[in-house]
């Protein structure tokens, strides 16, 4: 295309054909707080020599941060503009910027900036170039949670000493860093933090919050805090979960949970006397017959479940669940294992002598203890 103006001398050519201006990107993605490069050019398409303005209007996802060349920046509307004056006819020239991406980066999933070229600042030969396409790179998240006791005992819950040790762990799994990763953990009910929660966690109710300022590609943090769960809680299982937040993360946010069980063991024991009412007084002779009832009362597995009972001795017979009579090798008795819910009886006689009943009464005690797995 051709155009022009005529005067007395004949027909003067002024503009040969019109060139949109050039633009392109050093990256074709990039992550937040990434540097990306644009390179900007236009030619002087016409027969003398010509005044080029290019203009480039930043995206607002893009902090400027240098260019070449002679410019100038309007930084509140983020426009840097480029004057060359004597530029040759068909000839070129070219500058560049650089903008880091911000965090408003991770909002969108691309950024496409263009450059304006003006001749000889006649805005009706304003032309625009083809937008360049940056891929934002976003950040994913994983979350791990730890304790240290998957279970206490009942005995330590009652007395105030049933401390939880609660560790996290966030990891960014994406292709550009996380910008303001969120953590939030959900205590649950009558479990409160033991002490001073560590720097950069917050509470607010029972909900505590870690928040990390960045986390870059493959990048992990970990953060621990403890707990305790308050004496007069009638619950037996402690469930706690955590996830984790990012902007730019699109994805299902993560969670992840631990539970610790309270294990609680109680022992019971009663008698009968031959012959007699339960309540009747004891003879010498007299022949009585103790029960000892035990019960997993709590919500985990125990093993190595022993009785200690004040009457156990070296060659003594006792029967487990009424089964055939054992003879105890010492005295204690070791019946196993216990299910939750789950109670075994031992039994066993003992002949009240004239000591006894000059001592007005028989002192019998029993203590049952287990192990969790």
């Amino acid at each position: 295309m051709v155009t022009g103006s005529a005067d007395a001398t004949g027909y003067t050519v002024t503009n040969i054909y019109p060139e949109k201006p050039k633009k392109t990107v050093d990256k074709a993605a990039a992550e937040y707080g990434e540097a990306i490069t644009f390179t900007v050019s236009g030619k002087n398409t016409t027969a003398s020599k010509a005044k080029i303005t290019l203009t480039d209007t930043l995206p607002a996802e893009g902090d400027f941060v240098s260019a070449t060349g002679n410019y100038t920046i309007d930084s509140a509307k983020r426009v840097v503009t480029w004057e060359f004056t004597d530029v040759a006819p068909m000839a070129s020239v070219n500058a560049t910027v650089t903008a880091t991406l911000n965090a408003a980066a991770l909002k969108i999933d691309e950024i496409n900036n263009t450059v304006t070229k003006i001749t000889n600042d006649d805005p009706n030969s304003k032309l625009e170039s083809t937008p360049t396409e940056t891929q934002v790179k976003k950040p994913q998240l994983t979350v791990d949670k730890q304790v240290d006791k998957q279970d206490v005992a009942y005995d330590d819950v009652a007395n105030g000493n049933a401390i939880l040790t609660y560790t996290l762990t966030v990891k960014n799994v994406g292709e550009g860093k996380a910008k303001t990763v969120t953590v939030t953990d959900t205590l649950p009910a009558d479990v409160q933090v033991n002490g001073n929660l560590p720097t950069g966690m917050t509470q607010s109710g029972n909900i505590i919050t870690w928040l990390v300022d960045e986390l870059a590609v493959n990048d992990s943090k970990s953060i621990s805090f403890s707990v305790k769960i308050v004496p007069t809680t009638n619950k037996m299982v402690f469930t706690n979960a955590v996830t984790a937040t990012t902007p730019g993360d699109d994805n299902t946010p993560p969670t992840d949970e631990v539970t610790t069980k309270v294990g609680k063991i109680i022992v019971k024991k009663s008698h009968t006397i031959s012959g007699k009412a339960a309540d009747a007084a004891a003879k010498a002779g007299d022949v009585v017959t103790y029960t000892l009832t035990v019960t997993n009362d709590g919500e985990v597995e125990l093993n190595d479940v022993t009785l200690d009972d004040s009457m156990f001795k070296t060659g003594m017979s006792v029967k487990v669940n009424g089964g055939a009579s054992t003879t105890l090798t010492g005295d204690t008795l070791n019946i196993g294992s216990l299910d939750v819910d789950e109670s075994a009886t031992v039994s066993y006689e003992y002949t009240v002598t004239a000591a006894d009943v000059a001592n007005g009464k028989i002192n019998n005690t029993v203590t049952a203890t287990g192990i969790t797995p």
